[in-house]
């Protein structure tokens, strides 16, 4: 998975498809309540370039950052110098974490998990949360469905087109592989002329199925507490398109 544009243009893209990052905000704030999140200090898992994570630091939490990409984490990181906040960002891969901080709540949004490719390196991120949270401690965290994946991404292309950027993201789903392969190719204009340099990237993102979740939750040692969909506090159906899991360090 490529991020050496991609992390340029992110904010971007995010807003131009609907991206409302104080409603996650809201969401998030309003299950650490029901679950009763023991404090305020979090880890962000691929926490990208920072924009949910900046807006809990401004609702008064404290947070530290991880994601494998070092250009997503340079965008994060000159946002929060210009804004004078202090964060702590890790370049690493959160299936083999090296953090020594514990945290009161883990959260990883906006389909991570997706990103891994197996069960067993969802397995192995889940557990590496379950050792860095303190007990009592939540970890909130969501997947795109399959349904979305294969219905509503799968074999459909996007396309946007402004004056300087422009770009087509051309999907298919192997259903083989449960894999939503997404190839994206830009278009950015430099200099005065109009040219445009082409760019492209290609990403991946496997479907998994909520009862593989649950297992992979039961074998990292955390506990399940509940699975919600869309932003709401409903259980997923067959078309729902992001299951959120929420889950608990055990005493």
């Amino acid at each position: 998975m490529a991020y050496e544009y991609l992390a340029k243009v992110y904010d971007r893209l995010m807003y131009e498809t609907g991206t409302d990052y104080e409603l996650w905000a809201d969401y998030l704030e309003e299950l650490f309540r029901e679950y009763n999140a023991p404090g305020k200090t979090i880890l962000d898992l691929g926490c990208g370039t920072g924009e949910l994570s900046l807006k809990l630091i401004e609702r008064g939490y404290s947070l530290l950052g991880v994601d494998i990409s070092a250009e997503m984490l340079e965008v994060f990181r000159t946002k929060a110098e210009e804004k004078k906040i202090d964060v702590s960002l890790f370049c690493q891969d959160m299936c083999e974490l090296k953090i020594e901080d514990k945290v009161e709540i883990i959260i990883s949004c906006f389909d991570t998990f997706n990103y891994l490719r197996s069960l067993e390196d969802i397995t192995k991120a889940l557990t590496e949360a379950e050792k860095i949270l303190l007990p009592g401690g939540i970890m909130i965290f969501d997947l795109n469905s399959e349904y979305k994946l294969r219905e509503l991404y799968g074999n459909e292309v996007y396309s946007y087109l402004e004056d300087d950027f422009a770009y087509i993201w051309d999907n298919s789903f192997d259903f083989e592989q449960r894999e939503c392969v997404m190839e994206i190719t830009f278009f950015v204009k430099e200099g005065s002329e109009d040219c445009y340099r082409r760019i492209e990237e290609l990403h991946l993102q496997k479907a998994y199925y909520p009862e593989e979740i649950k297992r992979a939750i039961d074998q990292s040692g955390l506990e399940l507490l509940a699975v919600y969909a869309d932003l709401e506090k409903n259980a997923p159906d067959e078309e729902s398109e992001k299951h959120f899991y929420i889950c608990r360090k055990k005493f």
